[in-house]
């Protein structure tokens, strides 16, 4: 049982008894909210969940059984869950043992009670981690699509498009071995560290489920440069990838919907692509192919660095970055990062204009069409699935292979 001490005119502190945790509790953890929103936020959150027995952390205490304490403020990219989310709501979970954990993002009123709903069955009918698969539109959640996505697909068999969550519902089991890897993890020169839900959840053998969303506010990256934020992921998710090595390297198949490949769709008309946009960014790619070619040289073997040199000849209306090539120039990243060929902040840095060049290939692909982005998605993860071969060769014998 969990009790307080209220001080009182006669005596300092007199220890009071909280009623014990409703069978079946689920424990939701918000994310720093205003006095203003907070009351629309709990409503919201007692109308989504009316029949079941709900904790709120975060919510000051309102003489009821409703509140228990959480974080005081999000770590620095709180536009997702990072390693102290998961370890105070590792705590809480072990202390008042819910039925479910959810953990909520900023702009919580943007997610249906139906979706908050479905989250929190998903994981109270059995599954260890439940994430949202949002709606989102042709440009968006690029990150996920060109590095998040595919890795985690491939590496970990896992076909779950946003493993990097701002929300998401948790078993009490997965949130304790979550809460022993961020003890050990920490993020570069003091910073928060991320974790990678899917990825434990997988080597442990526990079920995960995507739960299909509608549109939701994304919450935006804190840090608006985006080499800082590529850094950030990108960085992480190697650093991952590296500690799961002997996991990722046994042949596994991936429970997926088939899509058909989106190869056959990469030529359209110039209206419905904004080439200004492509433009700027082939000019930052360009500009990066001058400076960085010996950075380049050192990461990705010769035959990708002719491909990447005449890819910054192209013109914006033919412009293509082939999925293999993409996946193989993330992987020869990974492999530096991994053998720690130069400095690794140097490293990351020097793979923000390449990733631009994959950004400016989807965007000419694409245009406005969700569908023809879907599918591109789904050729770029294809593409990553044809070269693991060459990823394993690489990780396992790096002064034996031969590109």
């Amino acid at each position: 049982m969990a009790t307080a001490s209220i001080p009182t005119p006669e005596t300092e502190a007199v220890p009071v008894t909280q009623p014990p945790v409703p069978e079946g509790a689920v424990l939701v953890c918000l994310p720093t909210i205003s006095a203003e929103l907070l009351p629309a936020v709990v409503q919201h959150l007692r109308s989504a969940f009316a029949d079941l027995p709900l904790l709120l952390a975060g919510v000051p205490a309102s003489g009821e059984y409703a509140s228990v304490e959480y974080l005081s403020a999000r770590p620095q990219l709180g536009w997702v869950l990072a390693s102290r989310d998961y370890a105070a709501a590792a705590a809480l979970s072990a202390q008042y043992e819910p039925s479910a954990v959810l953990l909520l993002g900023t702009d919580a009123l943007t997610l249906s009670e139906e979706s908050l709903r479905a989250l929190v069955e998903t994981v109270r009918g059995g599954v260890d981690l439940a994430l949202p698969r949002y709606k989102v539109g042709p440009s968006d959640a690029l990150v996920s699509r060109a590095l998040m996505y595919p890795l985690t697909r491939v590496l970990f068999a896992v076909d779950i498009h946003f493993p990097l969550p701002a929300d998401a519902a948790l078993s009490p089991r997965l949130l304790a071995r979550l809460s022993f890897v961020a003890g050990r993890s920490a993020g570069p020169q003091g910073t928060e560290s991320l974790l990678w839900p899917v990825a434990e959840a997988a080597i442990a053998g526990l079920a995960i489920r995507e739960v299909e969303m509608p549109a939701r506010v994304l919450p935006a990256p804190t840090e608006s440069d985006l080499n800082a934020v590529l850094a950030s992921v990108a960085g992480s998710l190697f650093a991952d990838v590296e500690a799961k090595a002997t996991f990722w390297q046994r042949a596994r198949n991936i429970t997926q919907t088939p899509i058909a490949s989106a190869t056959a769709d990469q030529s359209v008309s110039e209206s419905s692509a904004d080439l200004q946009e492509i433009s700027a960014m082939m000019d930052a790619f360009r500009l990066a192919s001058n400076n960085l070619g010996e950075i380049w040289a050192l990461v990705l073997p010769p035959q990708s660095l002719l491909a990447v040199k005449k890819l910054a000849r192209m013109s914006p209306e033919e412009f293509t970055l082939d999925a293999g090539l993409w996946a193989r120039i993330v992987y020869d990243f990974a492999l530096a990062f991994h053998a720690r060929t130069l400095n690794r902040g140097h490293l990351l840095g020097a793979m923000t204009p390449l990733y631009l060049a994959w950004v400016a290939s989807q965007i000419r692909a694409a245009g406005e069409n969700e569908e023809r982005a879907a599918r591109l998605a789904e050729a770029t993860a294809q593409g990553f699935e044809r070269e693991k071969p060459y990823f394993v060769s690489r990780w396992r014998w790096p002064d034996r292979f031969n590109p």
